[in-house]
């Protein structure tokens, strides 16, 4: 999965991918069940990297090292680069619909083998997708996906903290002994789906997505729930587009922003965690990364531990920047009665400098992916009637703005 309120000062994304009215010769359904794991039994330990609150594996294709998404919210996927390098058998072709809920025709090919580690993964169905259709994922830049239909051939011991994650065929007691115990169900394409405690609410059947940089995305129902038993009542309101997806195209948003201090999983609190309206019901890694997280697939169970990370207290400047091609980099949304808002930043308006960031000149939108701001924004802009303006922003806690607009 990008909303406005620019959580510690990275865009947001998340790559959740649904699966649907898919044709060829072999159904989605039964090609994503081919597959194993060499050799049967195994343990292995791998470092991972974080890049914009996501999470990075190396791994290996035919000898060759790429750099993988790990993601629990989409299947395993690799980059029509790789699928033109060598050319894996394809084996059906449908549609995808991503995070923001845009479709897109894809192919699925059978990759002969990919090790991660010392562990190889055979036979493993990939759908190609265009990792470049994004801007901002094109900015980072990854070759794929380790995806939930991989995930399931393994249990996987994620450290936040040691940035390393054990695959193991069989957990150890003590991997597992006083840990809090999450059990949760997987769908036809093994994404993982928990249920999540707010104030005294129980969400059903959120999605565990390691592939979105959000804390928590909820539907409008069920905002709408919280609303109504007073768990939540005080909200920012973004405004613009959204382009969060992996197909890329911008799409109109109208959302709701709030913080909450009373979310739990398996009874471990979590404090300054953002609630935001979205398409996908979901917690990404904002959240599972102030856990250690077993995943246990033999017994579908999550296993958790507070990892006793600070947290960073959610901060926004009132605007956050987007790319197209036609546009180059523009206001893609506003919180409204921010300051930004107040002074007349609009979405749509062209940008054309943010701090020491001189687009089109000296950097470009990817010098801005990912740009940790400090105590003040400078941008110049186009507004409305194209006059070149310039104004400075102040950056401030999401929890001002919410005391502010309880008053």
């Amino acid at each position: 999965m990008l909303i406005i309120l620019i959580q510690r000062f990275f865009t947001f994304l998340s790559i959740s991918i649904m699966l649907f009215l898919y044709g060829c010769s072999v159904s989605w359904t039964k090609a994503i069940q081919y597959g194993s794991v060499v050799p049967a039994e195994f343990q292995d330990t791998v470092q991972f990297k974080v890049q914009n609150g996501l999470i990075f594996l190396d791994v290996k294709i035919n000898g060759e090292r790429f750099k993988f998404l790990y993601d629990t919210g989409a299947p395993f996927s690799i980059s029509e680069e790789i699928q033109e390098e060598f050319s894996f058998k394809k084996v059906s072709s449908g549609h995808i619909k991503d995070s923001d809920h845009n479709r897109k025709a894809i192919d699925w090919v059978q990759v002969d083998s990919i090790q991660i580690g010392g562990i190889t993964f055979l036979d493993q169905t990939a759908f190609v997708g265009d990792f470049s259709a994004n801007p901002v994922i094109k900015c980072i830049g990854f070759d794929g996906i380790v995806g939930s239909n991989l995930m399931r051939h393994s249990n996987w011991i994620i450290d936040p903290v040691s940035e390393e994650i054990i695959m193991s065929s069989d957990l150890k007691a003590d991997w597992i002994n006083g840990l809090s115990e999450v059990p949760f169900s997987a769908n036809n394409q093994y994404s993982m789906r928990i249920d999540v405690n707010i104030g005294r609410a129980t969400i059903h059947n959120v999605l565990v997505d390691f592939g979105s940089n959000r804390s928590v995305s909820l539907s409008d129902e069920i905002l709408s729930v919280l609303k109504d038993r007073n768990i939540a009542n005080i909200f920012l309101e973004e405004r613009g587009f959204r382009q969060t997806g992996i197909v890329g195209e911008p799409v109109k948003v109208k959302k709701e922003v709030t913080i909450t201090d009373s979310l739990s999983l398996g009874g471990l609190p979590l404090s300054d965690v953002m609630i935001e309206t979205g398409k996908t019901v979901s917690l990404g890694t904002d959240v599972l990364t102030r856990y250690h997280v077993v995943i246990d697939w033999d017994q579908h169970h999550l296993y958790l531990k507070d990892a006793k990370t600070i947290p960073h207290p959610e901060k926004t400047v009132g605007f956050k920047l987007g790319y197209t091609d036609q546009n180059g980099v523009y206001f893609e949304s506003v919180l409204e009665n921010s300051e930004a808002h107040n002074r007349g930043i609009r979405d749509g308006m062209k940008v054309m400098q943010l701090d020491d960031l001189i687009f089109k000149e000296a950097s470009d939108f990817c010098d801005y992916v990912g740009y940790e701001y400090k105590d003040s924004v400078f941008v110049q802009f186009k507004n409305q009637n194209g006059e070149l303006l310039s104004e400075k922003f102040p950056v401030r806690l999401i929890t001002d703005y919410l005391d502010e607009f309880a008053k």
